[in-house]
């Protein structure tokens, strides 16, 4: 009967993948503090997990609607929207979240809606101010490596992938991105 002991065993649920287990809990602590905010985005990060991407804005909703003033809530309903196309709904939380505390993950978020919308300029200005914040977030080199690629402008492409690779040599998206830079600049 202690919302945030239930909370706790959910998250230890979610960490082992046993989803269903962890949205039991969640939801037990919910109904024992239905103000509890965390609870919710974590039920909705659950719900995500199970492929039930309605459920989870729903609680990704409520928990904004419990405490508005957590950027993460943003950005994790940001995420959803943007996993349902709907990157001007995701722009709009992403926009939020950076009002509240701009973060190089949220910047990096809203460039990879931007460059989903196809507005690349915006995209690298977005993943530039990630790294202004954050000089070794390898994520928004390779997400820029991408938007550079779409502009045309390989050389930069590949010195993106390249520093995301040496930031991280373990990223293999970056790995095939820039085999598949390289020989696209070959073929040219």
């Amino acid at each position: 009967k202690f919302a945030q002991a239930l909370m706790d065993r959910g998250v230890a649920y979610y960490f082992k993948k046993d989803y269903e287990s962890a949205i039991r809990d969640y939801s037990e602590s919910i109904r024992l503090n239905p103000n509890h905010a965390r609870s919710y985005t974590n039920r909705g990060a659950a719900y995500k997990k199970l492929g039930r991407r309605e459920l989870a804005l729903v609680d990704e909703s409520e928990a904004i609607k419990r405490d508005p003033n957590v950027p993460e809530f943003y950005d994790n309903r940001g995420l959803s929207y943007a996993e349902n196309g709907e990157y001007d709904r995701a722009i709009a939380d992403y926009n939020e979240a950076i009002r509240i505390r701009p973060k190089a993950a949220f910047f990096t978020n809203r460039g990879d809606s931007y460059q989903f919308k196809g507005e690349i300029d915006r995209a690298i200005d977005d993943y530039d101010r990630a790294l202004k914040l954050n000089p070794g977030f390898y994520l928004a080199y390779n997400n820029r490596g991408a938007a550079y690629r779409k502009k045309g402008d390989l050389n930069r492409a590949i010195a993106d992938y390249e520093e995301a690779l040496r930031i991280n040599p373990h990223m293999d998206t970056a790995a095939e991105n820039l085999a598949a830079v390289r020989q696209e600049r070959e073929r040219r």
